[in-house]
């Protein structure tokens, strides 16, 4: 076990809350982000997260592919690496890079971005010639 791996045992282990919580209003004050049918804290998510994929139909996906979610709908949508790499906590930015995926759609467009820059910079040299 490597000591990035030590370390976050650790903290899941001494942590006060075993529920999955957002903070929200301030530094006292926390908000579940899934809850039980009946309210309160989660004590084991796999029991609604796996009838819950197969009522849905979804087969091979796992709740921690939603950090790669997360990492690449924040990254395509403008989130600096740096502030993505402070939200998921991650050490280095090597991991965060290896998180956030871009689409071949947000791929293509920053390809059309660059081309009309391009092609405006054409123009302008063009007109000053």
């Amino acid at each position: 076990m490597n000591s990035t791996t030590h370390q976050t045992l650790k903290t899941l282990w001494n942590s006060s809350t075993k529920a999955v919580q957002l903070k929200a209003a301030g530094p006292d004050r926390c908000v579940l982000v899934f809850t039980a049918p009946r309210g309160g804290f989660i004590q084991n998510l796999k029991r609604y997260w796996y009838p819950a994929l197969r009522r849905a139909g979804i087969e091979d996906f796992h709740f921690h592919d939603l950090r790669h979610t997360f990492a690449s709908r924040a990254a395509m949508s403008g989130v600096d690496l740096y502030t993505l790499r402070a939200l998921m906590r991650h050490r280095s930015s090597l991991m965060t890079q290896r998180y956030a995926h871009l689409s071949a759609a947000h791929q293509r467009e920053a390809i059309r971005r660059l081309d009309a820059w391009h092609a405006r910079q054409n123009s302008i040299a063009e007109r000053l010639s």
